[in-house]
């Protein structure tokens, strides 16, 4: 279920940079440059092998992605896919006459490198250090930006949902208001058709590796999610048990904290989906939940490679088993200068401001209780919470809150359909 949130379709990772005209040509097919080779053609207009490369070279550098060439192999089909829909997302809005103005185009730039701890300046510095082209990242949050468009005047229109319907989700959530809730990040591939079936779900078996290895799951969902919710990196928001489909209700009910799942086949494509958090119905943000931590830093002897992990790891378990309680992590530190406080001595840190690796690692501890093992550079780190405060349950869901998240679901449904329609009413030639 997406969360309730007013910028659902509005985000700084969209960005645009036309005021007026609202296509920034990938090259026409009776336009394109004779040096540039044509990948396909998107009814009348052509998407170029240097578009292709830039665009697989951003994808690379947002889901840390080794540069080889068996990697770019691995990419390349689906990274076309998503220029192909971009181009089709921006044909249907420069059809309905859909305009983005320039100082829209400013905010969101200036949004786009402040998100990623950056000035403008320096988020084109780093592209370029990567060889890849500003207008890439522009083409791309484009079409993200006329998407927005088109689905607020062509499908928010077509939603209705009517008081019943509203009463009888009421009625299930509050009966359900006790179980267990989960905070839910995912990407979603779709599949149009039996043909489609194996590329994509090769795709996604890729995609899984890449964040088992330590990819960055929010960059990949705005690179590759079909998804309404992939501008913001995949957020599902907090949903309860029994209001997914069975196959990924079933997974995030199994799924650990902090764990990527395998990809999930439904119908309609496969899901990879991230738990970020799990707690009662009620339990307040766990983002908010404030803690005191101590660390334990069992060095590597070398650099480890994948297949040494497993040992390390059951290793630095075996370390956690000795420490029992908060006073034992500060002896091993005096021993051995390796543990001690995770910033000031006392003080309490909202997980939300914790390093990412590290919140999941502690987000579900009590005091006095050790982390698993968290990989980093210079070795396995454990933590412990010495003191907690969760912040105060929340009061159950109003109807006018229900309502809102039934008609989210419906609006991230059908703007899945209108672009399925675009795809098979178009003109698609692939040329590699």
């Amino acid at each position: 279920m997406t969360d309730i949130r007013p910028t659902l379709f509005c985000t700084a990772a969209c960005a645009v940079i036309a005021s007026i005209v609202l296509v920034l040509p990938a090259g026409r097919a009776r336009a394109t440059e004779p040096e540039q080779k044509i990948v396909a053609v998107v009814n009348d207009e052509a998407i170029s092998e240097g578009d292709l490369n830039g665009r697989i070279k951003l994808a690379m550098l947002a889901g840390n992605y080794p540069d080889k060439p068996e990697v770019r192999d691995k990419i390349s089909a689906q990274v076309l896919r998503s220029l192909i829909d971009d181009q089709l997302r921006i044909q249907e809005a420069k059809r309905l006459k859909l305009t983005v103005d320039k100082e829209e185009v400013a905010n969101e730039l200036k949004q786009t490198a402040e998100s990623n701890h950056q000035t403008l300046d320096q988020l084109k510095e780093l592209l370029a250090k990567q060889g890849i082209p500003f207008s890439t990242l522009e083409k791309q949050t484009m079409a993200q930006a006329a998407w927005r468009k088109v689905i607020q005047k062509e499908i928010r229109r077509r939603i209705e949902v009517t008081d019943d319907e509203i009463e009888a989700a009421y009625s299930k959530m509050m009966a359900n208001v006790d179980k267990k809730q989960y905070r839910v990040f995912e990407i979603f591939l779709a599949v149009d058709s039996p043909s489609d079936d194996e590329r994509v779900r090769a795709f996604a078996a890729n995609l899984e590796e890449q964040l088992q290895q330590g990819a960055n799951f929010a960059k990949l969902a705005q690179q590759f999610s079909q998804a309404a919710g992939a501008a913001q990196g995949g957020d599902l928001g907090t949903v309860q048990d029994g209001e997914l489909p069975d196959e990924i209700d079933k997974t995030i009910r199994d799924l650990p904290v902090g764990q990527v799942s395998a990809p999930i086949r439904t119908q309609s494509g496969y899901h990879i989906v991230l738990v970020r958090a799990k707690g009662d119905a009620l339990a307040g943000d766990p983002a908010l939940s404030e803690v005191h931590l101590k660390n334990v830093l069992i060095p590597f002897t070398k650099q480890p490679t994948k297949e040494d992990l497993p040992r390390l790891v059951e290793e630095a378990q075996k370390v956690g088993a000795g420490l029992p309680n908060c006073q034992a992590v500060d002896e091993k530190g005096k021993r051995d200068g390796l543990g001690g406080d995770l910033g000031k001595p006392g003080q309490m840190t909202k997980l939300s401001e914790l390093p990412q690796g590290i919140a999941v690692a502690v987000a579900s501890l009590q005091v006095n209780q050790i982390s698993q093992p968290v990989p980093t550079n210079d070795g396995m780190m454990l933590f412990m919470v010495c003191a907690r405060k969760d912040p105060p349950k929340r009061e159950p869901p109003t109807k006018e809150q229900v309502g809102s998240q039934l008609y989210l679901e419906r609006l991230d449904m059908q703007q899945q359909r209108y672009l399925s329609d675009l795809r098979s009413s178009g003109f698609v030639d692939v040329r590699v």
